[in-house]
Order: C-alpha cells, then sequence, then structure tokens
C-alpha cells in the first residue's frame, strides 16, 4: 500500500531529468512544460547558474540558524527592496503562504479586531491564516472556524467596494489584492478598480498588501505586476521562483510596517535558508528590463496565436508570460490531448489552462505550445455541467 498522502494528481510519467523548457521521462523523450515547476523555473529546469550558486554554498555549509549571519540574506533584502522602496524592511519566508501568514501579523498586531478586504477569486494559499483570505468555498469550509473578521467583495466591482468603504462603520486594517489572480483565472485587475484602491488606501489609512507570489519578479514584463496599474502598496509579497527551485517567501514592507513586528514576534527555523539565498541572488540579478521585455514581446506572440486559433467562446487573457485560456470545453480533455502531444499544461478549476512558462522559452516552442492546447481545445467536449 502506499504511504504518501493522496494529495495531488501527478500526471502519468516517471522523471528522468529536466532540462530547460523540457522533462524527460525515462525513455528519454522530452516533454515540453509550459507551466515550469507552477511558475518556478523562471530560467528553465536545472539552470546551469543557479545550480552553480546552490553547489558553490552547500560546498561551505546548508543551514546555520538564523543565530548566524548570512551576508547573502542583506544582499538579496536590498536587491528586493530597490525593485519596491528604499524604507522596505524585508521578512524571509520559507514559501508563498509564509509570506501571507506574515503579513497578516503585520496588519493585525495592534488592531486584531479590524476588518480584512480579500477579494472574490482570490488565492493567498492553504495555511489557515492564508486560507482565510482565500475565496473558493469548497477550500474553505472544511476547515472553518479561520481568522474571524475577513470581508470578501466582489473583483474588479468598483461600485461595490466604493459603497463598502462608504457605508461601512467597521475599521479595515487591510486589502490584500492579486493584481492579477492566478489561481482564480489568470484575471487582471482593472485600471479603474485599481485606481479606486489607491483612492482607498490615501483616504482611509489603509494598509495595501500586494499578494505578487505568482506574477511577480518580472513574469508580466514588470517587475512586479501592481507596477502595470500605477499601484503603491505598503506590503508586497513574493514566493514560488524566488528561490530559483529551492523554497523560499518574502515579505516586503515598507515605512512603518517594516517595523511592525518585534524580536521574538516572529520568527522561522528555516527562512532564510542559505542555500536558497544564494539561488535567489542569482534569479534576481539576472532579470532586468530587457530580460522584462522580451517577456511582454513573447507574451504577446502567445496572445496574438492563442486568439486567431480558438473561438470566440475561448477568453485569452493575462499579461506577458501569465496567461489564462478560458474554455467551454472540458479542460481536463485538453490536457490528456497536450499530454499525448508530449506539451505539460496545467489546468485551473473546471475550465481554465494557466500557462507559467519560462522566460527563456523560445518561439518555436511557444507554437508548439499554442497550436497543442489549440488542437485540444477543438477536440476536447463540451464542459461537464455542475451538479
Amino acid at each position: 500500500m502506499p504511504f504518501l498522502a493522496e494529495l495531488y494528481r501527478p500526471f502519468d510519467i516517471k522523471i528522468l531529468k529536466a532540462r530547460g523548457s523540457y522533462i524527460f521521462d525515462q525513455k528519454g523523450e522530452p516533454y515540453l512544460d509550459s507551466f515550469s515547476g507552477i511558475g518556478v523555473h523562471i530560467f528553465g529546469h536545472s539552470d546551469f547558474g543557479i545550480s552553480k550558486a546552490i553547489t558553490s554554498k552547500l560546498r561551505k555549509h546548508s543551514h546555520l540558524s538564523n543565530l548566524f549571519f548570512d551576508e547573502e540574506a542583506e544582499e538579496c533584502a536590498e536587491l528586493l527592496a530597490r525593485r519596491f522602496d528604499l524604507s522596505a524592511k524585508v521578512i524571509f519566508s520559507n514559501s508563498g503562504t509564509e509570506a501571507v501568514e506574515a503579513a497578516l501579523k503585520i496588519v493585525k498586531k495592534d488592531h486584531p479586531e479590524n476588518i480584512i478586504v480579500s477579494f472574490t477569486g482570490s488565492f493567498h494559499g492553504r495555511t489557515t491564516g492564508s486560507l482565510s483570505l482565500t475565496w473558493k468555498r469548497t477550500f474553505r469550509e472544511r476547515f472553518k472556524p479561520l481568522i474571524p473578521g475577513v470581508v470578501f467583495l466582489p473583483f474588479n466591482d468598483g461600485k461595490t467596494l466604493e459603497k463598502f468603504f462608504g457605508d461601512s462603520r467597521e475599521n479595515v486594517s487591510a486589502v490584500f489584492i492579486e493584481p492579477i489572480q492566478g489561481s482564480g483565472g489568470v484575471v487582471p485587475m482593472k485600471e479603474d478598480f485599481a485606481a479606486l484602491i489607491s483612492d482607498i488606501q490615501k483616504n482611509f489609512g489603509t494598509a495595501l498588501v500586494a499578494d505578487e507570489i505568482q506574477s511577480g519578479l518580472g513574469r508580466t514584463g514588470k517587475f512586479f505586476a501592481f507596477e502595470n496599474y500605477g499601484l503603491s502598496p505598503d506590503i508586497v509579497l513574493t514566493g514560488k521562483a524566488l528561490g530559483g527551485g529551492l523554497p523560499l517567501g518574502a515579505v516586503l514592507a515598507k515605512g512603518k510596517y517594516g517595523d511592525v513586528l518585534k524580536p521574538g514576534e516572529h520568527g522561522s527555523t528555516f527562512a532564510p535558508n542559505p542555500v536558497s539565498l544564494s539561488a535567489c541572488k542569482e534569479v534576481l540579478s539576472r532579470i532586468d528590463g530587457n530580460l522584462m521585455d522580451k517577456n511582454k514581446e513573447k507574451g504577446d506572440v502567445f496572445f496574438r496565436i492563442l486568439r486567431e486559433k480558438t473561438k470566440d467562446s475561448t477568453i485569452v487573457r493575462g499579461k506577458g508570460l501569465m496567461i489564462g485560456i478560458q474554455t467551454d470545453k472540458d479542460v481536463r480533455k485538453v490536457r490528456d490531448y497536450c499530454f499525448r502531444k508530449k506539451v505539460l499544461v496545467n489546468t485551473i478549476g473546471e475550465n481554465v489552462i494557466r500557462l507559467l512558462p519560462p522566460f527563456t522559452i523560445d518561439f518555436d516552442e511557444i507554437v508548439k505550445i499554442c497550436d497543442a492546447i489549440t488542437e485540444g481545445i477543438d477536440r476536447a467536449p463540451p464542459a461537464p455541467q455542475p451538479k
């Protein structure tokens, strides 16, 4: 009998190795990976520079604890702060969801009774704190009670948001927002909605927390996706690709928010792990304007091909190399078809295919992914109707 808990539905493939945009099975057959470890391997699998940084650190040590100073922790923190705000303090974590937990402690510390606003379609993680901010009821219902005082408002609905703050007699500590909802279907924020959030942040003194765990680090053509919308968050959360394939997340808290948590009020045995920091430093050093411009260019190619080859019933949305394809066809069948064509795709819920390809993907690979998906959509039966 198997001893591993069955929490996932893995592809039916045994892995020999992974290189660049490809995962190879035990026969050496290559499968083109369109989601790069769910957005983790932004420079492709087994990147030489990242691997070198990891092995170099391992020759020194793998873990010491936070009782010893690691210079690369300060170097990585500075690289992140320079991309956000020079007043920012950085709290490292082992994952994105742990970064959400730390941000919750910051905004709740002095006003634990205050309201926190999240949005329909949101996904902020699966630990009990971050789950409290996550919209999908099937994720949350069986684990209640969660953190009280979380209000879900309709995403991209400015009228409801404005009315809530206009009518509310409650104090609101923070608004948690994904500039582009990832697990909610790759849904970008509307510009007028972003402008209203900025007004609320200024007029009500509410902390704005931008969850950039999936959308950040150059994926959308900007270092952080919030830059596409003119937002100026107080706290930014990152993770996934930050550790170059190793577990690492971070909270970037600017101004007064960077000084909220005091010694003894937060910590971690492993965060930041020294080896993850070495990978992080290599990752951050390579994200520049030229790379982000290329991400936008490659994303434009994805959007053009997918929109040209799909019918009006299929909606293609996102920014840069963060792409969602919403279809009325059975996406599980599309996934299976792509697998037979040796293209690996990731599906979300009942009707969305999510693409998070590596930044190193080339134009021939983009065409191959788009062809497999559009052919799969054409051949797939309609999506099953909810019971």
